[in-house]
């Protein structure tokens, strides 16, 4: 048995399945742009460049569909607590308004009264707004804000270099480790290959 041919076959295994791997992850983003073989008449490009339209597409579905809403916005900004915060701010502010407003010679007691009804009438409805007519308010926003096209139009205003960079920095350790598997993977079916080739 040679030894030396099998080492050589697995050390070819090993950068083969390296290399294959190493190519197939940097053509998910290159060439950025298409570039044609002459002779094959075949266009190569890579897979997120060439269908950045459709990628950018499918994820705007899923973001808007599956993830985030207006609704979830809205809730999010405006939660049980701010609209107690903001109802006791506009109940201040009311305050000080109407007490400029009123004209001295109405009697203290009168003017409280006054000030009192304003505020809870004022109050009752911004309540009845947020509870009912907010619907209307929320599907307005539906309508206005698509958050399918803003999505969309991020993903392909992205420049496609630095897209690359992002998903590098994000998933770079499970990019490198897709090449050592495909580097073990090859070192053992390039030794399994060489010793084979002894034994028959």
């Amino acid at each position: 048995m040679d030894i030396l041919d099998i080492v050589i076959s697995s050390v070819v295994g090993a950068v083969i399945g390296w290399l294959t791997n190493y190519i197939a992850i940097m053509m998910l983003f290159r060439p950025y742009e298409p570039i044609r073989i002459p002779l094959l008449n075949v266009k190569v490009q890579g897979l997120i460049p060439s269908r950045r339209d459709e990628i950018s597409s499918s994820l705007g579905d899923i973001i808007a569909k599956e993830l985030i809403s207006i609704d979830d916005i809205v809730a999010n900004i405006m939660g049980d607590d701010d609209k107690n915060k903001m109802l006791s701010e506009l109940d201040g502010k009311l305050d000080g308004i109407i007490k400029k407003k009123i004209p001295s010679y109405i009697p203290g007691m009168l003017r409280d009264k006054i000030s009192d009804y304003i505020k809870r009438t004022v109050e009752d409805e911004i309540t009845n707004f947020i509870k009912n007519d907010s619907g209307q308010v929320m599907e307005q926003l539906n309508q206005r804000m698509n958050i399918k096209k803003i999505v969309e139009d991020k993903i392909n205003g992205f420049d496609v270099a630095k897209l690359e960079k992002l998903v590098v920095y994000a998933a770079g350790k499970e990019l490198k480790a897709i090449e050592i598997v495909g580097g073990v993977l090859g070192l053992v079916i390039g030794l399994a290959e060489g010793v084979l080739v002894q034994i028959i």
